[in-house]
């Protein structure tokens, strides 16, 4: 996307990114992102596979005790592998993983904030709005906001 950003303009990076269902577009000079697990290759793989049946269902987020019979461990054994390696209940991490897939599309896609937050799993705008603001500082309009004018028309 840096490449067809240099050649053809930002805006129609962003209208590449758009038709081809990417997220964003970031500058070639930052480091391409993997799934948030990685950093713990070798660690778990029981939390390796909790954090990737989170990350594959933000839009209908599961109930921990589903995620840890999905893992295969107890709801306990699961508190007690994100305590030790992530520092954070498992609920909260979970809610970390759906407010930046919410962030990532507020700042790369033209998707209303409503349905961003249903996106995301969120069944209130403003629950949805309070726990954007406590892992990003802002609110999602705030953060909407802030997007270049290079994304494109009808963004805000």
């Amino acid at each position: 996307m840096d490449l067809i950003g240099s050649h053809a303009g930002g805006y129609i990076a962003q209208e590449v990114c758009r038709h081809a269902t990417v997220e964003g577009q970031r500058s070639g000079s930052n480091r391409q992102t993997g799934p948030a697990g990685l950093a713990f290759v070798g660690v778990s793989d029981k939390l390796l596979m909790a954090m990737r049946i989170m990350e594959e269902n933000v839009e209908f987020p599961l109930a921990m005790d589903e995620v840890a019979q999905k893992a295969g461990v107890s709801r306990r054994q699961l508190e007690r592998l994100f305590a030790s390696h992530i520092g954070l209940p498992p609920v909260r991490h979970y809610l970390r993983i759906r407010t930046e897939h919410a962030k990532r599309l507020i700042e790369g896609t033209r998707m209303p904030i409503i349905d961003v937050a249903m996106a995301c799993g969120f069944m209130s705008a403003s629950h949805f709005a309070k726990c954007f603001r406590i892992f990003n500082g802002m609110s999602p309009q705030q953060c909407r906001a802030r997007v270049p004018a290079w994304v494109g028309p009808g963004l805000r």
